[in-house]
């Protein structure tokens, strides 16, 4: 009987490891299907790319990817994709052109409720509370 139950363990060990294997192998193999996302350092399933930012300051591993990457990074920060501008030139045109998308983000619930219902100066959504001159 404990021979049996063995193999049973081994099985589902042997099932499990091939499974892993199979959506690791998908996740390195994936392309970008529509090409527009700047480049990025390759990344590990369910991690992202958080182990790349480790070993010293925050700033210091984001300058070290841009200066490989150049001055837009595409990063995903567990399951958060991430856009990283070093640029002054970038930022500028991307605040610029996107400036209307930047405030009309989706709503956590942290913010919400210190914010009373995002309307406040950080948090508000572009209509009512916005000062237009």
């Amino acid at each position: 009987m404990r021979s049996h139950c063995c193999y049973n363990f081994i099985y589902l060990l042997l099932v499990f490891a091939i499974t892993l294997s199979v959506l690791w192998w998908k996740q390195l193999t994936r392309k970008n299907r529509n090409g527009r996302l700047p480049p990025g350092p390759r990344r590990i399933p369910l991690i992202g790319n958080l182990h790349q930012l480790g070993g010293g300051s925050l700033h210091a591993s984001l300058k070290k990817l841009s200066d490989e990457y150049g001055p837009l990074v595409f990063l995903k920060l567990g399951s958060v994709p991430t856009l990283v501008v070093s640029s002054q030139d970038m930022a500028k045109e991307i605040l610029q052109t996107h400036d209307i998308v930047i405030p009309n983000r989706s709503m956590f619930y942290a913010p919400t409720k210190i914010s009373y219902g995002g309307s406040d100066i950080a948090f508000a959504r572009y209509g009512e509370y916005w000062m237009l001159d």
